[in-house]
């Protein structure tokens, strides 16, 4: 079994959805510094944390949105990220809620092998 985290843009929109402070001028000063990272490249600045836990070819996910990482760090950010959300053991949750699934699904369709008379030959 793997964990994987993978970074992909977040879909939802910057405005009004990276702080809500009593200052609005930071507010604003926030939102302005991520599009401005975001218009650099740097997917990281506003995206979504996915961790897959992957078994053979089954898997469970984690997804967290609305995140923001610094350019300095960003491993380390980003794995702290995981951390504090118990991302992996979500993952894991439900990479095992598929297996289960799965082999309840199969399960009526295995069955049971047939006992066999014993061959001996009596005197």
């Amino acid at each position: 079994m793997k964990f994987e985290i993978k970074i992909e843009p977040e879909c939802i929109g910057v405005s009004g959805n990276v702080v809500a402070t009593d200052d609005p001028e930071a507010d604003e000063q926030a939102e302005t510094e991520i599009v401005g990272r975001l218009n650099d490249g740097f997917v990281e600045a506003w995206c979504v944390v996915v961790v897959v836990a992957r078994w053979k070819h089954v898997e469970g996910r984690d997804t967290l949105g609305g995140c923001s990482f610094e350019t300095a760090g960003l491993h380390v950010q980003i794995e702290e990220c995981v951390e504090a959300h118990g991302m992996r053991e979500t993952a894991l949750a439900a990479l095992n809620a598929e297996l289960t699934a799965y082999a309840r699904t199969i399960a009526p369709l295995v069955r049971k092998p047939a006992k066999v008379k014993s061959a001996r030959r009596r005197k």
